[in-house]
């Protein structure tokens, strides 16, 4: 995992975001997060900012269009 960014560190956020998953998904990340020493929180942005750079993304413009989630979606985010 990266290191978390400048615009991710305390005070510069300004949303939240409510997420459902399953209990043995979230246990399995509060898992990962502590062994990396990091946040659940900061283990799902770096995850998420991962994830979108990947598809060449840079969330930090202010202004991009905005791509089609089913584009940024590989199988494993498909939820059967």
């Amino acid at each position: 995992m990266t290191k978390t960014s400048s615009a991710c560190k305390k005070g510069s956020m300004k949303a939240v975001v409510n997420i459902r998953m399953d209990d043995r998904l979230k246990k399995a990340i509060e898992k990962f997060a502590e062994q990396q020493g990091i946040s659940f929180s900061a283990l799902v942005r770096q995850t998420i900012i991962e994830k979108l750079q990947s598809h060449g993304i840079d969330w930090r413009e202010e202004h991009h269009s905005t791509p089609n989630l089913r584009d940024l979606m590989g199988p494993e985010d498909i939820e059967l």
